[in-house]
């Protein structure tokens, strides 16, 4: 396990560093993390190091140029040595609107940040990931598969993520590439509590969403980075151009009036 170099978008705050978090608590020493703000980025290094000894590379670049993406793979490669691990995790939206009221360039955004940035990563990633035979996990959502009203920008791009993520499974399996999706439900992250990270703002939150979850309570991040650490382990290699959701029950007990 300590070999392998894992390279995760999006990775400072929310699941992205989550998943990180628990990358370095099960083993995983060398991993590259993505993202614009450097000092949260480092802020998230600070704390893997204060988990285990490891080996992070900060990489503050912008998802949306295609230079950049490019320029975050070599770099990764060059410092590791090589690429197993793709965890293309960085996405969002632009708020809510109808769409009568939704502007033109708030959504060309939603579809940059969650559509066109993994394709990015992704095409870099894919010749380096033949060599070592890995295998990209892509964050979508359930919202790929359900209507969330006045989120019409991000749904279409979850959903084209998700039928992405499975024509690239599709593409490499035979260069042992495998490609899948984890769906994620209500996850309480800094996002719904408008930046806090205080333990009192995530329970406010808890309690305001709890009554809409089948099992009665939200995810939390830490679920979601087990799941994800098992997704792309060698312990699931039979398994690629798959979503799995992780949602409390949501899809199964959909109420899209909410």
């Amino acid at each position: 396990m300590d070999a392998k170099v894992i390279l995760v978008t999006g990775a400072n705050s929310g699941i992205g560093a989550g998943i990180v978090l628990h990358l370095v608590r099960i083993g995983y020493r060398k991993i590259a993390i993505l993202a614009r703000r450097e000092s949260m980025l480092q802020q998230v290094a600070n704390d893997c190091e204060g988990i285990a000894p490891c080996e992070i590379l900060i990489l503050p670049k912008n998802l949306l140029d295609e230079s950049a993406c490019h320029q975050a793979v070599e770099d990764t490669v060059d410092h590791f040595g090589r690429l197993d691990v793709v965890i293309s995790n960085a996405g969002g939206g632009s708020g809510a609107a109808k769409v009568r009221d939704k502007c033109v360039s708030d959504f060309r955004h939603t579809l940059d940040l969650n559509v066109i940035a993994p394709f990015l990563i992704t095409k870099a990633a894919l010749p380096h990931l033949e060599k070592t035979k890995g295998n990209i996990l892509y964050v979508s959502s359930i919202a790929g598969t359900q209507t969330v009203h006045n989120y019409s920008d991000y749904c279409s791009a979850k959903a084209a993520l998700n039928h992405f993520a499975r024509n690239v499974a599709s593409e490499e399996a035979a260069k042992g590439v495998r490609a899948n999706v984890l769906a994620p439900g209500v996850i309480v992250t800094e996002g719904q509590t408008h930046g806090s990270s205080s333990e009192q703002a995530f329970d406010v939150v808890r309690q305001n969403l709890r009554k809409y979850q089948p099992l009665g309570r939200v995810g939390e991040i830490v679920e979601m980075a087990k799941l994800a650490a098992f997704i792309v382990s060698d312990d699931n290699r039979f398994m690629t151009g798959s979503i799995i959701t992780a949602d409390g029950g949501v899809c199964v007990d959909y109420k899209p009036s909410l």
